[in-house]
Parts: C-alpha cells; structure tokens; sequence
C-alpha cells in the first residue's frame, strides 16, 4: 500500500497522529487508534522508510560568549569570541579548524551522545 505524504502528522507536543488503519509503525508496532505520543529515540517505520523521533535540536557552531571556560578535550580554555559547540550535556568544546576538540572523538566524554554535526544528536545503532 503506497503511503501518502499526508499520512501521518507529528504535533509539536510530540504526539503523532494518523488513521487508525494506517501501514505506519512506531517501534515495530501499530497505532492503536491513529493517535501515540512520541518518545525520545522512538522509531517511525512509513513502509521502507525509517525516521526517529527526537526532541533535541541540531549541534551548531558559535562564537562563546561570556567568561572564559576549560575545554574538556584539549583543557585549554575556550576564550571569549572563540569557535566553540555547546554539547546537548550543556558542555562546551573548542570547534574550529584548529581546535576540533567536539568531533575529534566519537562521544562527547561527558555524556556519551555521538559528537556527529549533521544534525542528528543521536546515532540510532545507540538503539
């Protein structure tokens, strides 16, 4: 059965809502009358396509702002006006082309999240 785009709709509340006969499967399951509300990580199977639900926004670039603080990766400070990433942790990494402390390793090593930059906070293998 094709699925429509129009198929499934998630609300900003996290609650995904869709016909009750709908082919769409979160984590594997139905959705007993077209209405779940969403869990961080959860799975959303629409026939071959498979997306995850999360609520953290993407990692982005910025200049620090404010007083000077230790970079945990490298332990030299992050100065003011420098090129940092706030990690989904709330710690903050050099992340320039001199200083790549947040993607140098795999996991941020405060909180363990993959330090990828593409937008996605989490890896879904993390499942």
């Amino acid at each position: 059965m094709p699925v429509d785009r129009e198929e499934a709709l998630v609300l900003p509340s996290g609650a995904l809502v869709c016909r009750g006969d709908s082919p769409i499967r979160v984590n594997g399951r139905a959705v007993p009358g077209g209405l779940r509300v969403l869990r961080e990580k959860d799975e959303i199977r629409l026939a071959r396509h498979r997306f995850y639900f999360s609520t953290k926004d993407a990692l982005t670039i910025a200049r620090h702002e404010g007083e000077p603080t230790t970079c945990p990766r490298c332990t030299e400070p992050i100065k003011s006006g420098a090129d940092a990433i706030r990690c989904h942790c709330g710690t903050l990494f050099h992340q320039s082309e001199d200083h790549p402390c947040y993607t140098y390793g795999e996991t941020c090593p405060s909180c363990g999240v993959t330090t990828r930059i593409d937008g996605s906070p989490w890896n879904p293998s993390e499942l």
